[in-house]
This record gives structure tokens, sequence and C-alpha cells, in this order.
């Protein structure tokens, strides 16, 4: 029931911001993915490869009317928000590399780059 209540209403936001703005550029972007298997009690090295990597899966949306260039579909939210930007304001951002970083449940502060362990 939550999905759908949060799915309805999501696309009833979008769909009112559109018929203000029939141009106008949509982003919709997770934090992260689902953690199915996720235990928050371990520390990264003890993860499965695949928790770490569904974990790292996010939704991102983008509608960027009349912007040249394609939105990949592994594209990290640096670079999406960078591709926004470009096609709002026309500033030439070229995407940066694409990395991935693990950050603990706890907050202590500990992070870590898995890049090659999410892209392969």
């Amino acid at each position: 029931d939550q999905i759908e209540c949060v799915n309805r209403q999501t696309l009833e936001a979008v769909d009112a911001f559109l018929e203000s703005h029939p141009d106008g550029i949509v982003m919709i972007t997770g934090d992260h993915g689902p953690g199915s298997t996720l235990d928050a009690n371990l520390e990264l090295a003890e993860l499965s490869d695949y928790t770490v990597q569904e974990r790292m899966k996010i939704l991102s949306a983008y509608r960027v009317p009349g912007c040249d260039g394609s939105v990949d579909n592994d594209i990290t939210p640096v670079n999406g928000t960078r591709l926004v930007v470009r096609c709002a304001t026309g500033m030439p951002l070229d995407p940066l590399p694409d990395r991935n970083f693990w950050s603990d449940l706890d907050g202590e502060g500990y992070v870590a780059e898995i890049t090659s362990m999410v892209q392969g």
C-alpha cells in the first residue's frame, strides 16, 4: 500500500509540475537501493558483493527536454546532477569519473571507495 501511495503522489506531483511547466526539467533520484540482505551490524568486508551491489542500485529518473546528450543506465548521482545543471543553464559541465562510495550505517565516519565492486 505504501509504495502505491508514494508512486501515485509522485506521478501527481510530476504531472502538476509539467502542466505548469511543459518544458520543465525533472530529476527524481533515491539515495540508495534496497537492502534486502543487508545486516547493519556487519562491516563492509563481511558483506556479500550482492548485498553491496543491490544497495548501490538507486532509482534515478531524468526528463531533460531539448538537451543534447543521453543518460547512461549506470549514471551516478553526481553526474546526473551535472547533467541537469548543464541542461538547465548551458554551463559546460563535463561528467566526472563515475565513482561509488560506502559508509557504514553507524555514523562513525567510515567511508570506502567501492567502484570496482559495483561496476565490475
